[in-house]
């Protein structure tokens, strides 16, 4: 959703935000692009698709990007939200789970023993003791290379 707003805003501004609702986080990336007309909103998710692009060579990506981020919210069961002025930009959001819950979520969905790391800058005994239950390694910002190198290769190898 972010390199859209990025290939797509010519002029103006783009602001990611992030904001907690209970156990989720609600992402949104707001836009001072040109909008999409209420008409042509679900069209925007269909794969190759790019809205008013005339000549192969002012194409800005082949038209998946969109297509992806709706696959794989419908997969994890999320909706990805968009509202848009034509002239005047769009919003796209989406909520996720947080930190722990994520990892759970996608575990219980494809019945599997998924590996995943967290990093993070929180410190916290609270978090070090989740993240132990949940088998998953802590990396504390600032990442060494190497740390992740060797956490990554104890669960993939």
């Amino acid at each position: 959703m972010l390199s859209n707003a990025c290939r797509y805003t010519e002029r103006g501004s783009i602001l990611l935000g992030a904001r907690r609702r209970g156990k989720s986080l609600r992402l949104e990336v707001w836009d001072t692009g040109r909008g999409i007309p209420a008409d042509r909103l679900d069209s925007i998710f269909l794969e190759f698709n790019q809205l008013d692009v005339g000549r192969a060579a002012d194409r800005k990506g082949v038209g998946l990007g969109l297509a992806i981020v709706e696959r794989i919210a419908r997969t994890l069961e999320h909706k990805v939200e968009v509202h848009s002025l034509p002239g005047r930009g769009s919003m796209f959001s989406i909520q996720v789970p947080i930190g722990c819950d994520v990892i759970r979520h996608l575990r219980e969905h494809f019945a599997a023993a998924i590996p995943a790391v967290i990093i993070t800058a929180d410190r916290s005994d609270q978090c070090r003791r989740a993240l132990q239950r949940l088998g998953a390694p802590l990396l504390n910002k600032p990442v060494k290379p190497g740390k992740l190198r060797a956490a990554l290769s104890q669960l993939l190898g």
